[in-house]
C-alpha cells in the first residue's frame, strides 16, 4: 500500500510519526493540511497480575514517551 501511495496512485491516512521521513524527502505530500483524523486512542492489553515483566514495562513506558501518552 505504501508503494501506492508513494507513486502517487493512492491517498491514505496515516500517522505522521510513520511517513515523517517521507515527508522530509518530498516522497509524500500533505493533501489536506486543514483536515486532521479523529484521534484514537493506544492501549497495551497484557494478562492481569502484579507481575508484569521488565520487557513489558519498558515496552510501554517507551511508548509513552514516544506517543506522548500519559496514563488513563
Amino acid at each position: 500500500m505504501r508503494a501506492l501511495i508513494r507513486h502517487g496512485a493512492a491517498i491514505s491516512g496515516l500517522d505522521q510519526f510513520s511517513v515523517e521521513a517521507d515527508f522530509a524527502s518530498g516522497n509524500l505530500v500533505r493533501l489536506l493540511p486543514q483536515w486532521l483524523l479523529p484521534t484514537g486512542g493506544v492501549y497495551a492489553v497484557h494478562p492481569p497480575g502484579r507481575r508484569t515483566p521488565r520487557k513489558v514495562r519498558s515496552f510501554i513506558k517507551f511508548c509513552r514517551t514516544v506517543c506522548g501518552v500519559r496514563r488513563a
